[in-house]
């Protein structure tokens, strides 16, 4: 066990930061709508890039990490807002809200996605 990383070299902190932040905003649209499902999104993300960096598989890039967090958070609030429209967990059966909510998160994070596959292309030039 000594020649095991420790917890702090391979914890992905950005994406934990895009955990708690996607926490607080499904904590706040509670009565709106039920955002639990980010939460398992997020820790499979956390879970699977620890276990890659004890391997040595993948090597910590704050700053490529920091990005990442940035285009996946709202992305997956939009998934948990649509998939919270589609199985409703709450009494009532549809918000438009929500529906224009997880659109907005979709486009927002899909936007970024295309922004950062863009700015990667160019850099390669």
């Amino acid at each position: 066990m000594a020649d095991l990383p420790s917890i702090r070299s391979v914890m992905p902190w950005w994406y934990v930061g895009g955990a708690a932040l996607a926490l607080l905003i499904a904590l706040v649209l509670v009565p709106v709508a039920n955002l639990g499902l980010v939460l398992p999104l997020w820790g499979a993300l956390v879970g699977t890039t620890i276990r890659d960096r004890r391997r040595g598989a993948e090597p910590m890039t704050p700053s490529q990490e920091a990005l990442v967090a940035a285009v996946l958070t709202p992305l997956l609030l939009g998934i948990a807002a649509l998939a919270s429209q589609l199985w409703p967990f709450q009494q009532s059966a549809f918000d438009a809200r929500v529906l224009v909510g997880g659109a907005v998160g979709l486009a927002v994070g899909g936007a970024l996605l295309l922004v950062l596959r863009i700015r990667g292309v160019l850099r390669r030039r």
